[in-house]
């Protein structure tokens, strides 16, 4: 029996050493990590040699460049690269990282096309999420094809960089069969997030839930009921896109891509309210929403210090709010919660005006 759990005790760590073994190459064939030959530090002369060794490494810029710090494993010592720094900081699954960073990438060599939001909402959706949702059959192809041949030069600019193809959804449309080949799956992909991220830019324009579900809503006869879009589904890829979004935002920035990086955090917001740029000071306010933002805006109420200075009597007229004693109610909690960012914002800015007269190490 001691022979036995032995052998099973080896057999244990040598299937454990064989995974290590294929994910350390899986991470080094994508360029996450670089190794290193580990130097024992014995002297002020081998630790010039070594740090001059990890300078080289860490220097140059890129995805392929590695950080200073590293792990050892044996005589090697492992370190990240940008991009595998950014992956993990961002808590990114490394498949959806390495998509990202290609799709990045692509479109900074090529121009991101900013006539909408739509090739920035491309990068920033959760696609995976919702592949056994409603984007488990093909009915979402169908209603593509017939959105496609609709839009305008400035929408299949948009399409073509970022490398969907027409004659695959065709395609894929009328139920062809087609070769399960590599480029299969990768237009498959990429012709799912493209179309959660036309929904997404449906919400971020403030359309109402039930007029987008009925632009993008497949036949009965293409799609079953339970694979049909849902107000559910709207308001689950609305908190987790924002949730996604940020994540992405912090992956650019990290693999030192500020510029999109930039433009994807003023995106965070939209995705997460379902607004335009304009209302957003004002869906920030507790029991502000959307719809109560616009009708605030349309009044002249476009910031939050407007909605601290107002009357109770002036908001539920405003918004049409009944009946008239929880419409008081409700305009006071708005006021106050207004009053109340009004104020957090002036602490932070004599705190921050405090420190760049006196100094950070002075409080």
């Amino acid at each position: 029996a001691s022979n036995g759990k032995s052998v099973v005790a080896v057999s244990s760590c040598d299937s454990l050493q064989v995974i290590v073994e294929e994910v350390l190459l899986l991470l080094e064939k994508h360029e996450l990590i670089v190794k290193m030959p580990y130097l024992e530090k014995r002297s002020d002369t081998i630790c010039g040699e070594s740090s001059a060794a990890a300078g080289d490494v860490s220097g140059g810029g890129g995805h392929g460049s590695a950080s200073a710090t590293g792990i050892r494993i044996g005589g090697t010592r492992l370190h990240p690269t940008l991009l595998g720094r950014a992956t993990y900081l961002s808590s990114l699954p490394i498949r959806v990282g390495l998509e990202i960073y290609e799709h990045m990438s692509q479109g900074r060599a090529q121009g991101v096309v900013l006539v909408d939001q739509l090739h920035l909402l491309f990068m920033m959706t959760p696609v995976d999420q919702f592949a056994m949702r409603f984007l488990a059959d093909n009915s979402l192809w169908g209603v593509l094809a017939r959105r496609w041949d609709k839009y305008d030069d400035d929408r299949k600019r948009v399409l073509e960089r970022i490398g969907i193809n027409y004659v695959y959804v065709q395609q894929r449309a009328i139920n062809k069969i087609m070769p399960k080949n590599e480029r299969y799956y990768q237009q498959d992909r990429k012709g799912k997030r493209l179309w959660l991220a036309l929904i997404m830019q449906e919400l971020v324009e403030e359309r109402p839930f039930q007029q987008i579900i009925s632009n993008f809503q497949a036949s009965s006869s293409e799609a079953k009921d339970s694979q049909r879009l849902h107000e559910k589904e709207l308001e689950d890829l609305q908190s987790s896109g924002a949730m996604f979004s940020g994540k992405v935002a912090q992956f650019a920035l990290n693999v030192g891509y500020e510029d999109i990086g930039v433009l994807f955090q003023h995106l965070i917001s939209r995705i997460a309210f379902g607004a335009k740029a304009d209302i957003l000071p004002l869906c920030e306010i507790p029991f502000v929403q959307v719809v109560r933002a616009r009708k605030l805006h349309r009044q002249g109420y476009k910031t939050v210090e407007d909605i601290a200075g107002a009357k109770a009597s002036e908001l539920s007229r405003i918004l049409d709010l009944k009946p008239e004693r929880t419409a008081t109610k409700i305009s006071e909690m708005i006021i106050q919660h207004a009053r109340t960012i009004c104020q957090r914002r002036a602490a932070d800015q004599r705190l921050v005006l405090d420190q760049s007269v006196f100094g950070a190490g002075s409080f």
